[in-house]
């Protein structure tokens, strides 16, 4: 599943965090070492847990698009989307990352999920046209996804780690 791929890949990356990168400048040092205390005293549990809860509303997307639209689905793909409103809150309060530039893409990526979160779960509340609003707040999180990505990959040059 495509979908998979997505959320693997930025897992993924996470694990990147442990391998050995080249000489840096103390400045680089000093940043990276900041960010990595922001990854490793929480900022992984929220990456970790919107990846995971992100994954599991894009795959009741993908499922309901493939064998069609069901109160029971409905109502699974709600739930879902109620849990990721609420990992995106525990995001939002969670302390800023420390490096700039770091920051401007966790913002970007938790406020998409959390535009994507709030649309799938109102598309699933209300009627109208479910499958485009939902199909629409799939885009959305997709993209979130992209930018927690490039989280991961930037923590991953920046964070300190063991010289080998």
């Amino acid at each position: 599943m495509r979908v998979r791929a997505v959320a693997l890949a930025v897992v993924s990356a996470a694990a990147l965090l442990t391998a050995c990168s080249g000489s840096r400048s103390p400045s680089a040092d000093n940043a990276g070492q900041s960010t990595a205390k922001w990854y490793a005293s929480g900022g992984k549990d929220r990456i970790t847990a919107l990846v995971t809860t992100t994954g599991h509303v894009l795959d009741g997307i993908e499922t309901m698009n493939s064998g069609g639209y069901t109160q029971v689905g409905l109502t699974r793909l709600n739930t879902w989307c109620g849990a990721l409103v609420g990992d995106v809150q525990k995001a939002e309060a969670y302390a800023p990352v420390p490096d700039e530039k770091i920051q401007y893409s966790w913002a970007a990526a938790v406020g998409q999920l959390g535009q994507g979160a709030a649309a799938c779960k109102d598309a699933t509340s209300t009627s109208g046209n479910v499958p485009a609003a939902v199909t629409a707040s799939a885009a959305t999180l997709k993209s979130g996804l992209t930018n927690l990505r490039t989280v991961l990959e930037t923590v991953d040059t920046s964070a300190a780690s063991p010289a080998h």
